[in-house]
């Protein structure tokens, strides 16, 4: 009888397997590593980001909502949970989110970037700069987001 293998060794492998390109077999290993233990906030994050890749935010954000609920301080999860909003016309609460990913990890460039780029959006000028000039202060190699869409990627 094969030997039952560890959730978090399908979910590195779904990760593996989805940075390569192959989002099914990815997809089949973050749902075996949640069938051995639903309870693990990782897989629920490491799956909402393909399925948001996948062109599904409201699968996505069900997932980030699941991970989120099962470790309130994963900022990852806030981070992925505001892009699946933002994909969804929520910008209000994409920034709300990425607030408390900063909030959570103060050195989290990109979420900085991207509460800037929402307020930016949102005509939020005078909001926007400082939080811009924070991401750029974190890191000074950081372009202007402004002028580079699609910095907002996901992270795991």
């Amino acid at each position: 009888k094969p030997q039952q293998r560890a959730p978090d060794a399908y979910n590195s492998r779904g990760c593996v397997k989805d940075r390569k390109g192959w989002a099914d077999g990815a997809l089949a290993d973050y749902n075996q590593a949640l069938a051995l233990d639903p309870r693990l906030p990782q897989p629920y994050t490491d799956r909402g980001v393909l399925e948001r890749e996948k062109g599904d935010p409201a699968a996505a954000l069900a997932d980030f909502n699941r991970a989120i609920s099962r470790d309130p301080q994963n900022s990852q999860a806030f981070f992925n949970r505001a892009q699946a909003r933002n994909d969804q016309g929520d910008r209000t609460g994409a920034e709300e989110d990425e607030t408390k990913a900063i909030s959570l990890n103060p050195g989290y460039t990109a979420a900085s970037i991207d509460r800037g780029d929402f307020r930016a959006a949102r005509a939020h000028y005078t909001d926007a700069p400082p939080t811009l000039d924070a991401a750029r202060a974190l890191d000074p190699t950081t372009p202007n987001p402004l002028t580079h869409p699609g910095l907002g990627s996901p992270h795991r």
